[in-house]
């Protein structure tokens, strides 16, 4: 099986080696919406996603550590070992960013919103070598959640995640489906819902739980503070922010979201968006077209 690092995330040259390969994944999978374009006509990004998996380490470092392109053993006062890592794999004709996250030191691991393509991530998983102990859902659309099932089955895992109120977008998975070519898709009904002030777990690595309504009513953002990382699902990309023309969506309700619970974290925060590239708070506030401090009339803080 293919398995290829495209890139390691070393603050902004994620953005520098991905633009232009997730400009050309979302025109293909655009494309796919409205014909069958022969696999030869994809971008080089979709050809190796469709055939295999493509790991984008997420080397974690705490905030004021210096990081290096350099191996261990290229450098004699390497930094620690990061307690965690993260691969990401596209999943679905909508390319979402389904991740894969383990610990270091135990190789227990957390599979984080996988929208489909189930076979492509346990083939991840046995690739990476890492022990699944749990399923993570930000929110129930189900381009994040339509392998969950399959994956609880074969792993024998709990699915934990998002908040309740989007329990009316888990029980429809089976019927929307067929609308976004994501196969083997069953409804959802998680072993745990999660609320503001709640954590998951990993090997004793903890992520706090906000709620993050405005994309979906039950949308929730995970946020590891020491180490300065989130997963924030639809609610916020690099450059743009979550739809809110979905049932139970508000702009309103999302801007608060974002302004309220996740720029009083820090500018430090990197975040994983539930499609695109990594960016930061910090980044989102100085340049986001719709959340942009100056956009919003926010004072720099």
């Amino acid at each position: 099986m293919l398995v290829e690092t495209i890139a390691e995330f070393h603050g902004d040259d994620w953005n520098a080696v991905l633009d232009k390969q997730w400009t050309d994944a979302l025109n293909y999978a655009a494309a796919i919406m409205q014909q069958s374009p022969h696999e030869s006509s994809a971008p080089s990004f979709i050809r190796l996603c469709g055939r295999g998996f493509i790991p984008l380490i997420l080397h974690r470092n705490a905030p004021n550590e210096k990081t290096s392109t350099m191996t261990d053993t290229d450098q004699p006062d390497a930094a620690p070992q990061p307690r965690f890592r993260v691969s990401i794999l596209p999943v679905t004709p909508l390319q979402q960013n389904c991740s894969i996250i383990w610990s270091t030191e135990t190789k227990q691991a957390a599979i984080v919103d996988p929208g489909g393509d189930a076979d492509q991530i346990i083939a991840a998983v046995e690739e990476l070598g890492v022990d699944v102990s749990a399923i993570w859902l930000t929110h129930g659309h189900i381009d994040h959640v339509g392998a969950a099932g399959p994956l609880k089955k074969k792993f024998g895992v709990p699915i934990i995640g998002p908040n309740a109120k989007d329990q009316f977008l888990l029980d429809s998975v089976e019927a929307e489906c067929g609308k976004y070519g994501i196969v083997g898709a069953t409804n959802v009904t998680p072993d745990r819902y999660l609320n503001e002030g709640d954590k998951v777990e990993l090997s004793g690595i903890e992520f706090d739980v906000y709620e993050c309504p405005g994309h979906t009513p039950g949308h929730i953002v995970l946020v590891q503070p020491d180490d300065a990382f989130a997963f924030v699902g639809d609610v916020l990309f690099c450059g743009s922010v979550g739809r809110t023309d979905f049932p139970y969506g508000s702009t309103e309700d999302l801007i608060e979201s974002i302004v309220q619970k996740l720029w009083p974290l820090g500018k430090q925060i990197q975040f994983l968006p539930g499609h695109g590239p990594v960016s930061t708070f910090g980044q989102e506030r100085l340049n986001n077209a719709f959340v942009a401090d100056s956009v919003l009339g926010i004072e720099d803080q």
